[in-house]
């Protein structure tokens, strides 16, 4: 029989990451609170729920000063873990396999959420320390949840009076952007894109002092905005001055630049693929090639 140890400190004492492919696994273990025990919390405990909310929160690169400066109770709120429930137990192991639903909740007006079934697991060491891992998250769900956060700490900020000017809503999963082809959040409609020259028209969203799956990508999702309602403006100037025959000469060659787009810029996220820059990466290339788009539109002959 296992000797179970009883301790009271809440302070971290393991913490590691393991990148598989495209999964991400994650295990976190604190000592217990309570009493000694020989079965783990439940699926549905307070404290395994609050722990994955912290494991995916780190995942996405939020750290403590981060959560601090944005505030934790907002953080948790975002992320709602809906009927987490046990899948088996191994009574050896001491070990709770568990599903729930991830709800991500944007914060904005139309109440968009990102949802996802989420499997972790609930266990007890040797030292009655509690452990939680997070498994099987696909690098491409972690970006959208990535967004949706973002997009409600946005609109949280916007609701309490602290948000910028222009703030993100983003799109639910598989939306069509513009007609330019963009891939980044929509902008808030009721949101001016006359905006003054700040960090999103003259900077490159860099240097910002939160984190950085936080700020950049609120910055670069404006920037986006900004960039794809130009290079609509220029479309639409050169479309409506041209012959028919040369308007379907233009049109089939956005068509190849979108796709040569979304291409290159896919490319070039590839080599950060897992990390908390590869978004980043991806929304720069976007902005970088709509810009340039929309000055090889301006001089169209």
């Amino acid at each position: 029989m296992q000797n179970i140890s009883c301790l009271s400190s809440a302070t971290v004492s393991s913490h590691y990451w393991k990148n598989m492919y495209k999964l991400f696994a994650a295990l976190l273990c604190v000592p217990l609170l309570a009493a000694c025990t020989k079965e783990p919390p439940k699926c549905s405990d307070p404290a395994t729920l609050t722990l994955v909310k912290q494991i995916l929160l780190d995942k996405l690169g939020v750290n403590e000063a981060d959560r601090e400066k944005i505030g934790v109770e907002l953080l948790y709120a975002i992320l709602s873990l809906e009927n987490p429930r046990s899948s088996a137990y191994d009574e050896k192991i001491q070990k709770l396999s568990c599903e729930a639903t991830l709800i991500v909740k944007s914060n904005d007006e139309a109440g968009n959420t990102y949802q996802l079934p989420l499997d972790f697991e609930s266990q007890l060491d040797d030292k009655g320390d509690h452990i939680v891992a997070v498994k099987g998250v696909m690098i491409g769900d972690l970006r959208q949840v990535d967004q949706y956060v973002g997009a409600a700490i946005v609109n949280a900020r916007k609701k309490s009076g602290v948000a910028e000017s222009a703030a993100t809503i983003p799109e639910p999963a598989g939306a069509e952007p513009a007609s330019t082809g963009g891939t980044a959040p929509e902008q808030s409609a009721e949101t001016s894109t006359d905006v003054p020259d700040t960090v999103e028209k003259s900077g490159v969203c860099k240097g910002l002092d939160v984190a950085i799956n936080v700020e950049q990508s609120e910055c670069l999702s404006r920037k986006f905005t900004i960039a794809d309602k130009t290079l609509n403006d220029e479309y639409k100037r050169v479309m409506a001055a041209l012959p028919a025959e040369r308007q379907d000469e233009l049109r089939g060659s956005q068509r190849a630049w979108i796709k040569e787009k979304d291409q290159k810029c896919a490319e070039a996220g590839d080599e950060f693929e897992g990390g908390t820059l590869q978004p980043i990466v991806i929304a720069d290339c976007e902005v970088r090639m709509t810009d340039e788009r929309s000055k090889f539109l301006a001089n169209y002959q």
